[in-house]
């Protein structure tokens, strides 16, 4: 499996993926293919562990956008007062984190999808999303884990009307992703407030007891240097 901590120095091949880390004394060589898109980097520094973790779908590329819209493969309509749970998938994108007794720093990130967008909302006052499409399961599948999540969504509607669920908006900021060998999850609420409203939140747990949580890439805090010279904080 693709996903957990590595010993330096390692090397993966999955696929069309393929990930070789070597060291050198107080430095090492990262060197990452996946699917012709080519990563080389020399860390000069001493660290002996890697964390390969699935992260937010939003990253790729340069955080473009900040929220991911799935649409669903077929329209839900649901009765008033009336709630459903259902399972959709997610695109995934990958990260590469390096550091010393469990305290990691982002290295890279890639993915085996392609990135496409879509506007929400008018085009005047729309923004622009991540795109999905997904079916609609009423079961948990078992997607590829390496290219898809899955997301257990329960829908509350709340409203005295029917009314058609056609696609979930998330927002990057709040999503809590959890991974073990055979699955990347996230967990979530979608709150139907009238016809054409509803508000979406996720959970901080896990789908199954035994999945770890990745980090948050939204919340890591950039590094600064306390200095007269110029200190560049969005890189070079």
């Amino acid at each position: 499996m693709i996903f957990g901590e590595k010993t330096i120095p390692f090397e993966l091949k999955q696929g069309k993926l393929e990930i070789t880390v070597s060291k050198d004394q107080s430095s090492f060589s990262y060197f990452r293919n996946c699917e012709g898109d080519i990563a080389e980097k020399l860390i000069l520094m001493n660290l002996t562990e890697m964390l390969i973790a699935p992260v937010e779908p939003l990253n790729l590329p340069s955080q473009v956008a900040a929220y991911l819209m799935i649409e669903f493969g077929r329209e839900i309509m649901l009765e008033p007062e009336a709630k459903q749970t259902i399972y959709l998938t997610f695109p995934i994108e990958i990260g590469i984190f390096v550091g010393n007794k469990g305290k990691y720093e982002l290295l890279d990130v890639f993915s085996l999808i392609k990135p496409r967008y879509t506007l929400y909302g008018e085009p005047r006052n729309g923004f622009l999303c991540k795109y999905w499409k997904s079916k609609i399961y009423l079961e948990e599948p078992t997607p590829d884990s390496m290219t898809e999540g899955v997301i257990r969504l329960k829908i509350d509607n709340t409203s005295h009307e029917w009314v058609a669920v056609n696609k979930a908006l998330f927002n990057g900021m709040g999503m809590k992703i959890y991974y073990n060998n055979n699955c990347v999850s996230m967990k979530a609420q979608m709150k139907v407030l009238e016809e054409e409203a509803a508000e979406i939140q996720f959970y901080s747990s896990a789908l199954h007891k035994e999945m770890k949580k990745s980090p948050e890439l939204y919340t890591l805090k950039r590094l600064s240097v306390v200095s007269k010279k110029a200190i560049m904080l969005e890189g070079i």
